[in-house]
Order: structure tokens, then sequence, then C-alpha cells
């Protein structure tokens, strides 16, 4: 029972941490509208909330005191305009309400069927248990992986400090709070009937949950971060936010924070930026932004690697045996089948991204969709190319490789796919009426 109370309490300081108070809102959106839902600053606040604990994580580097001091100062201020926006004007929201009543279930769910995944007990919760106890990130270089991003963990040892029960537990309802969180906030835009959103919102958790969600591994947050993402560039498209700073913020802090969450994070955040350049074609300063953008990602993981003297390799000891003398090696007619065979598996144990490519038929007939459409084409195509290269050229045994990693990669990237089961929706429903 005091369990329950203490994750009850864990999504009430989520939720205040994550506030983004209307007079900020207002401003990045440019709107004059007073009155917003929970749903929408919690939207763009847990992208902030997510950006300042990597900049946080950082400056641990300097003193240990800093995580103390920043939540008191960010729960205080979050907290008085919580009372002062919605306490005092109260108003019942259906979709707020649904949103905490489907965390509240997957968090019983998750507590009767609790188990933690292979990688992230031997590298993820470790870092989490590190930096929980350092209270920094400075020794992380002395655990498994030390070259592996942190900010999943970080995350994670965040939210176990802010428990009265120091269990690791604690720190992985982050996780399926924000995973149900861009579930919601992309639902939110389908329609004004909420009842309808509510439903496309139910569906969307039944064909991405897995039971292996929130057993401690990462993908679940770059997931979350590309729906985020793909909501924000389907409203920029459509004309919905052109004066809209959140939007170019969210996607921006989405793409640092996703960099530093795992090590194939950075290399999709620097594809996507690639894609959003070529999108931004007519506007240079736009261009530029995203440029100096992509080199701060690169820089600063470069940076932060040489400051705990660590070996800044992609994944060490796997592609340094790889040269182009030996290339003949690794491209052969069996490695090339092989990994097109559990592409295939991969796609089929991913219900979102298939549901998605099986709606490309009926969305690519309409000239305007093709146009937004050739965007995630293109994306798709990049992370091919680096999926299947990250195959081919790999040193660990190819089949076992393929086995254990495969559908988790896939599952990364499906978050930014998922607008297209919006898109089909919409027109079904349209249709229909």
């Amino acid at each position: 029972m005091f369990e329950l109370f203490q994750s009850i309490l864990i999504v009430v300081l989520i939720t205040v941490n994550c506030y983004f108070p209307e007079k900020y809102y207002s401003y990045l959106t440019a709107s004059n509208n007073s009155k917003h839902s929970l749903i929408s600053q919690l939207s763009l606040g847990i992208i902030v909330h997510i950006f300042s604990l990597l900049i946080l994580s950082f400056l641990t580097l300097l003193s240990e005191k800093i995580i103390f001091f920043y939540f008191i100062i960010l729960f205080v201020h979050n907290l008085f305009f919580i009372i002062k926006e919605k306490i005092k004007n109260f108003k019942f929201e259906l979709e707020t309400f649904f949103l905490f009543f489907v965390i509240f279930i997957i968090t019983i769910y998750f507590f009767n069927n609790f188990k933690i995944g292979w990688d992230a007990q031997n590298y993820w919760v470790t870092k989490a248990l590190t930096i929980y106890n350092d209270s920094s990130i400075v020794n992380l270089k002395y655990t498994t992986r030390p070259e592996y991003p942190h900010l999943g963990s970080f995350i994670w040892s965040f939210y176990i400090e802010l428990s009265f029960i120091k269990n690791e537990i604690f720190g992985r309802i982050f996780y399926i709070y924000f995973f149900c969180l861009c579930l919601i906030s992309i639902s939110k835009i389908l329609s004004k009937n909420k009842l309808q959103n509510l439903i496309f919102y139910s569906f969307l958790i039944l064909i991405c949950f897995k039971n292996s969600l929130f057993n401690g591994y990462q993908e679940v947050l770059i997931f979350s971060l590309f729906v985020f993402i793909t909501k924000e560039f389907y409203l920029y498209f459509n004309n919905k936010s052109q004066n809209d700073l959140s939007g170019l913020l969210i996607i921006i802090f989405s793409c640092f924070s996703m960099s530093w969450i795992k090590s194939e994070g950075m290399i999709f955040a620097l594809l996507f930026l690639l894609t959003l350049f070529f999108y931004f074609s007519s506007h240079k300063k736009k261009q530029l932004l995203l440029a100096l953008s992509a080199i701060a990602i690169i820089l600063s993981k470069y940076l932060y690697l040489q400051f705990i003297d660590i070996n800044s390799s992609f994944q060490s000891g796997n592609y340094e045996l790889f040269s182009l003398v030996n290339l003949a090696e690794y491209i052969t007619f069996d490695r090339f089948f092989m990994i097109i065979k559990y592409f295939i598996f991969g796609i089929f144990q991913n219900i979102a991204l298939l549901a998605s490519i099986l709606t490309l038929p009926f969305l690519i007939k309409n000239k305007k969709d093709f146009i937004f459409l050739k965007y995630h084409f293109l994306f798709f195509l990049l992370c091919f190319l680096f999926i299947f290269s990250a195959y081919i050229f790999t040193n660990i045994p190819l089949e076992f490789h393929l086995k254990n990693s495969i559908d988790r990669l896939f599952f990364q990237i499906s978050g930014f796919f998922i607008i297209f089961l919006f898109m089909i929706y919409n027109k079904l429903k349209n249709r229909i009426s």
C-alpha cells in the first residue's frame, strides 16, 4: 500500500516538475488564449524538463548540491503557478483525467510484472545508481561501457532521489509518464471531439505497449521523443505553428536529449536534423540554426568524453577491427540476406511500425500528403542505411546481434512514423462523417 502511495507521489512530482506556466506558454506559442490545457503545457514542459536535466547532469561535475537546488527552485516555482493558474480556476479536463488513469493502470501492471532487462541490469541501472550515490556523473567513467550516454540513467536517478523508498523501480515511473503523455499529446491534435481523441489514444496505447517496455531499457525515451518531434513537424507542415517558437524548441531540445540517451540516438538525431535541413531549403536562418545544433551535439559529445578521458568510438570493442582491407569479409550474400530477413522480422514484431507502413498506399494518393510523407521517406531511408551499415560491419556474431537488438532499434524510430496512423484515422473519420 505504501508503494502505491509512493508511486502516486512520484507522478505528482513529475507533473509539478514538468508543468509549463501559461504565462510562458502563451509567449512561446504566440497565443492570445490565456487558458491552455494541462496536457499541452505538460507536453512542452516535459521536453524542457528533460533538456534541463541534461544541462544539470554536466553541472554536477562542478557541484554535487546543484541537483537539490534545481529541484527546490523548480518545484516551488511550478507549484506557485499551478496553484495560481489551475487550482484556483479548476476546470475538469476529460483528457487529463484519462491520462492519469492510464498512467495509474500501467504503473499497477508494472509493479505486478516487475522485471529488469539485460541491458538495463548491466549498463543503465548501474549508471543510475552510481549517479544517485554520488549526486554527480563524475564517476560514470568507472562503470561498464562508460562511453554510453547517461541522460536516461540521470533521469532515473533523479526520481529515485525524490522517492521516500530509495528503490530504483520508482525512478522508472518517469518512463511510463513520458510514454503515456507523448501518445495523448499527439492524439489531442486529432480533432475537437475529445471522445474521438481518447479512442485514438487508447488504440495507440494498445499497439505500442509491450511487457518489456519499462524493464529499464532506454528505447522508450527515444520513441517518446520521436512522437513529440513528428507531432511538431506535422503541425508546422500544415501551417498550424508557423509563428510557434515552441515547435522548433521541442524539436531541437528533443534531438539534443536523444543524443544523450543512447549511442544510436545521436545518429538518429543528426539524421533527422539533416532531413529538416532539406525541408527548410528556403529558410536560410533555420538551416543555420539546425546546422549549429548538429555541430553542438557532436561537439558536446566529444568534449565530454575527452573530459572524462574515455575512448570516443561509437561502440568500443565492435567496429575497431573493420578496415577497407577486409571489406569483402563483411559484405557477403549470407550476411546481406540475414540482415534483410531480420529486418522483416523486426517490422512484424513492431505493430505500430507495421501498421504505419500498411497505411502508406492509402496516404500517398493525396498530393499534399505525399509532399509531407516524402520527408518521412527520406528519414526512413537514412535510418535504414545507418542500421544496415551498423549490422553489416559488426564484429559481434551477426545473428546474435540481430536477434537481440533489431526490434528495439525499430521501436525507437517507429515513434516518428506513428503520425501515419493519425493521418489515416483522420481520413477514415472524415469519410464516415
